[in-house]
């Protein structure tokens, strides 16, 4: 009983600091943290923007098919 725990051998990843800056977006997902800058993202949105009606069609028939 007077044992005390070993130390974790695998210690939980911390966000690094640059995380907190203004310019980036975390994004948890359950096997990591990913670090996406804002630009990185906005150049996505802005690329993909004629898609995005297809896309919501498609996850609205997809959903309501499979419910």
């Amino acid at each position: 009983m007077g044992k005390r725990p070993k130390k974790c051998k695998h210690p939980v990843a911390s966000i690094p600091r640059k995380a907190s800056s203004p310019h980036s977006i975390i994004i948890i997902t359950p096997p990591n943290v990913i670090i996406v800058p804002r630009l990185l993202v906005l150049v996505f949105l802005v690329y993909n923007f004629p898609f995005f009606p297809f896309l919501f069609l498609f996850f609205l028939i997809f959903n309501l098919r499979f419910s």
